[in-house]
């Protein structure tokens, strides 16, 4: 009678007790667990939540574009009811290179984000289960898939603004410098010609412009060569620069559209840690020749301003 009610008690703990986070999984090279920016749900208000991927010394994970080979982590969220997820929000990845390929993905540690939405329907007092069905590529000389099935506990308080979880909030805030913003005051005009692809973007006055440290990263595959060098230098005015891709030499679909993430790793703003930013602009294909009558016309107006 004793043991039974003992094992009553336990698992009546284990029902109003909830758990902040599951414990990491390790699934061959890869440890996966879901973790929270804040301790508690309160109804109505917005709160990210992660999937952390934590590799094995030498071995990566990929990015949304994986580059030359490889495999998109993969996230699938089952919510509670009266919750809806957004969608997931990548950090911007490595330039991993290797004797046959360059990839791009992540090395050591990373954190895959999502903002939930609560509605005001979640019922105070109650606990709230996320879970999330986690896929994903890791490889070194060799690749091994791997799979988990994550979930996190959450309480519902009403009142006050949820606490931060002290844990894992600086995680977030580093994550969340190297998400992606839009520009809406930003200036970009493409070219394709040939095989390359020839870029003049017109920045804000307060961008910083350091052409050792951009890089750009496609987001869709198969459009620059990966491997190719990227080249940036000093536009015609003091707020704009000019950049140059290289296209696969195989490549033979209509580009009308760049999309992608431009990275400065010193930051593109002074005081602001932000280093990446999102293109998504129109591209326009001319000939050579038209390129050449462009630039010797372009010439003739810069002779004639001065």
């Amino acid at each position: 009678m004793a043991n039974k009610i003992f094992v009553s008690i336990l698992v009546l703990s284990l029902i109003v007790i909830p758990r902040l986070a599951a414990e990491p999984i390790r699934v061959d090279h890869v440890e996966a667990e879901l973790v929270s920016e804040v301790k508690s749900i309160k109804p109505g208000e917005p709160f990210w939540v992660a999937v952390r991927l934590v590799m094995d010394e030498g071995w990566h994970t990929y990015w949304q574009n994986p580059g030359d080979s490889g495999l998109a982590t993969s996230v699938k969220w089952k919510l509670p009811e009266g919750m809806t997820g957004g969608q997931l929000e990548w950090p911007y990845p490595k330039k991993i290179e290797s004797a046959s390929f360059v990839t791009y993905g992540y090395e050591n540690e990373v954190l895959l984000l999502t903002k939930m939405e609560p509605d005001n329907s979640l019922s105070v007092g109650s606990s709230q289960m996320i879970q999330a069905k986690v896929d994903w590529l890791s490889c070194q000389e060799i690749c091994v898939p791997g799979y988990v099935d994550l979930q996190i506990t959450l309480p519902v308080f009403g009142e006050e603004a949820p606490a931060f979880n002290l844990e894992w909030q600086p995680k977030f805030i580093e994550t969340k410098e190297r998400l992606p913003v839009q520009v809406k005051d930003w200036g970009f005009d493409f070219k394709k010609v040939g095989t390359r692809l020839l870029g003049k973007v017109v920045v804000p006055n307060d961008v910083v412009l350091d052409w050792g440290k951009v890089q750009f990263f496609p987001l869709d595959q198969g459009v620059i060569s990966y491997a190719a060098p990227q080249k940036f230098g000093k536009g015609k005015s003091e707020s704009s620069f000019e950049m140059e891709l290289l296209l696969p030499a195989t490549f033979e679909k209509p580009l009308t559209r760049l999309k992608g993430v431009l990275v400065s790793k010193n930051g593109w703003w002074t005081g602001d840690e932000k280093q990446a930013v999102l293109i998504d602009a129109p591209v326009l294909e001319i000939s050579w020749m038209d390129h050449i009558l462009e630039s010797i016309q372009s010439r003739f107006k810069k002779g004639d301003s001065q």
